[in-house]
Formats: C-alpha cells, sequence, structure tokens
C-alpha cells in the first residue's frame, strides 16, 4: 500500500442543509429526488454513497461522471446536490467556502480539515471506507529501488 484517503461527502452550498443530519432528514423528506455525483460507477465515491444510502436508509439519486473533476464541477454549478469523491479533488474548494463538507469516510478526522467530522461522529454509526492504492513488482525488486 502506498497512500491512503477519505472519501468526503460535500454539498452544493445553495442545498439548504447545514450538517450530516440535516442531509439525511432532507434525503428522507425528498426521497429519490436528491442527486449524489461519483467519479463514475463502482468508484470509491459511488460504493460510499452506496454504502451510506445502505446505513442511512435514503434514497440518493446517482449521478455517475467521468471522473473526479467534472463531477466536482457540476456540484459547484448546482446542477448535483451532493458528490462523493476523494478528498484531493475537492479540498480547495471546501477550504474556500464553495461546496459545503459535510464527513469524511475515515474512521478519523482527515488533518488536512480537521473541522470536518466522520460521518459516523456526525450520526452515521458503523461508517468507514478507506481508498487506497497501492504498486504491485515483481518478486524480488528491492524496497527502495529507483522509479526514474
Amino acid at each position: 500500500m502506498a497512500i491512503t484517503t477519505p472519501q468526503i461527502l460535500v454539498v452544493n452550498k445553495s442545498l439548504p442543509v447545514q450538517d450530516l443530519r440535516e442531509f439525511i432528514a432532507l434525503a428522507k423528506r425528498q426521497r429519490g429526488k436528491v442527486t449524489a455525483a461519483s467519479p463514475g460507477s463502482g468508484s470509491p465515491g459511488h460504493l460510499a454513497g452506496a454504502l451510506f444510502m445502505t446505513l442511512t436508509g435514503t434514497e440518493l439519486v446517482h449521478v455517475p461522471y467521468k471522473g473526479g473533476a467534472p463531477a466536482v464541477i457540476d456540484v459547484l454549478a448546482g446542477h448535483v446536490d451532493a458528490l462523493f469523491v476523494s478528498l484531493p479533488a475537492v479540498i480547495q474548494h471546501v477550504r474556500s467556502g464553495k461546496v459545503h463538507a459535510l464527513g469524511v469516510s475515515t474512521p478519523a478526522r482527515a488533518p488536512t480539515l480537521p473541522d470536518v467530522p466522520t460521518i459516523a461522529q456526525a450520526g452515521v454509526k458503523g461508517y468507514e471506507l478507506i481508498s487506497w492504492q497501492g504498486l504491485l513488482t515483481t518478486a524480488g525488486t528491492p524496497r527502495t529501488s529507483s522509479i526514474c
């Protein structure tokens, strides 16, 4: 394993919610009408949204994109209500206040956004999803080999 990164749930600033509990309440009141983007079907963001719906009993409309960048653009523009995406894809927009972060998917808060609670801390008990990336190579490759 080389790195781990949280998924983060962000919403468009015009969505009338301030925290995760309000988002869940809205999604339950408007069952099947609140849209949630992901970087694509089967992506960690898609799985994060599916886990969220299972644990909260909500039914969000999944809007798959061809990558995180177009999904971020559309949540910023208000074409979709919410987005489950890797933290690096949207952190600058969270910090600038262009989107509202409701929670991260990891069991601990992200050091880069310490004010954003985990989804479990915000009220969804048992929620945990960690994205990771690793490297594979042939047997016998030295652990300190140079890539370049």
